[in-house]
């Protein structure tokens, strides 16, 4: 997992081959309604979200094993929970059409907070949880999630 601002990211560019793209496309996004949208065929889209953040209780951590995401916060912000997959005790299995997994709650959580112009990458080893509460009532937030083909 990797936390860091839009301001450094030339320093996750080489990472992956479509990283460089990603950050391109983020320097003059266009508006986009939300919804899924391709960017690069079947190994780059970007879902553009906005919604309301939700108690910790009321989600479960995910993994993704075909998708690196890039989590970018517009507008907001909201907390994500980490943990590394390794030795996670399977909540519901994995989905292979929808790539994702759920898992229960390690007692090695860690959980950060991410606000408008910081963004968090997410590899197949990493479970985690986002759009959270940062304190302790409900707030809105908006956000670009881009799913990179391994």
């Amino acid at each position: 997992m990797i936390l860091s601002t839009l301001a450094d990211a030339h320093r996750s560019a080489g990472l992956h081959p479509l990283f460089p793209t990603v950050f391109a496309w983020l320097a003059a996004p266009p508006a986009l309604p939300d919804g899924r949208h391709a960017l690069a065929g079947d190994q780059l889209a970007v879902i553009v979200e906005s919604g309301v953040t939700l108690p910790r209780s009321a989600k479960r951590l995910e993994s993704h094993r075909r998708f690196i995401d890039i989590q970018v916060a517009v507008a907001g912000g909201e907390v994500m929970d980490w943990a590394p997959l390794a030795g996670l005790a399977e909540h519901t299995p994995y989905h292979a059409e929808r790539d994702v997994g759920f898992w229960h709650d390690p007692s090695n959580l860690a959980s950060v907070q991410v606000r408008p112009g910081w963004f968090t990458i997410f590899w197949p080893e990493d479970a985690h949880r986002p759009g959270l509460h940062l304190g302790s009532d409900p707030a809105a937030y908006r956000k670009l999630v881009f799913k990179i083909a391994i």
